[in-house]
């Protein structure tokens, strides 16, 4: 499993964007919060017992929008209740966080 130094620079620059998610991995089923959001990834806070490395979907709506998102990713930090998820690849990050963070420059 890959370390992620804290100094190194991010690929995408973040916004704070709270909005609540939905989070499958296997059998498990929770709520949380958003924090940020990137193209790349986002910074979570969920009620759960998430190991680093675990996959997981998450599903959310986000602000002004109709239609729910769903994303693939992997967690790669986590601080007590709070998660660093990354989105497995390019192709799977969900369209609309790009397009939806844009919007907020």
């Amino acid at each position: 499993m890959p370390v992620f130094p804290a100094n190194v620079p991010r690929r995408s620059a973040r916004q704070w964007i709270a909005v609540p998610v939905r989070i499958q991995a296997g059998e498990l089923h929770v709520d949380g919060m958003t924090i940020n959001m990137s193209e790349h990834g986002m910074y979570l806070f969920a009620a759960a017992n998430l190991a680093v490395g675990t996959q997981i979907e998450i599903t959310y709506r986000p602000p002004r929008e109709n239609k729910t998102v769903c994303a693939c990713g992997i967690v790669r930090r986590k601080a007590v209740f709070l998660y660093g998820i990354e989105f497995l690849t390019d192709d799977t990050a969900p369209l609309e966080i790009p397009r939806y963070i844009e919007q907020l420059s």
